[in-house]
């Protein structure tokens, strides 16, 4: 196992659930405060959710290249910091179009590490 008694399974599980919870939340998130910090208007929320759901299979798509050169576990680790950067900045930095980037990052961090998995 990765840890003394903790199996390579329950690991890989428990990092496909927070990548899971992450979308979740990002999205609840965004839906529920988007439109009074950066005033969005639905048209910029659905733009801003298609982009970033584009950006996930993106990078679903063109990752496993990295899984098979690093390895599965780093590229794990590599999403799941990309993630944490992307979310942690995209709720601090709301000048665009920083902001929005920062969006894509936290959706293409979550798509590299749900691949990894």
């Amino acid at each position: 196992g990765i840890l003394p008694g903790v199996s390579a399974q329950f690991a890989l599980r428990s990092i496909a659930l927070v990548v899971g919870w992450s979308l979740t939340l990002s999205v609840y998130c965004y839906g529920l405060f988007a439109p009074k910090f950066m005033g969005y208007d639905q048209p910029q929320l659905s733009a801003t959710f298609s982009a970033g759901a584009l950006t996930t299979i993106a990078a679903q798509v063109l990752f496993p290249t990295l899984v098979r050169r690093i390895g599965p576990h780093l590229t794990s680790c590599f999403g799941l910091l990309t993630l944490s950067l992307g979310m942690a900045s995209q709720s601090i930095v709301r000048a665009q179009p920083l902001h929005s980037l920062f969006y894509l990052i936290n959706r293409a961090g979550a798509g590299i590490s749900d691949t990894s998995t």
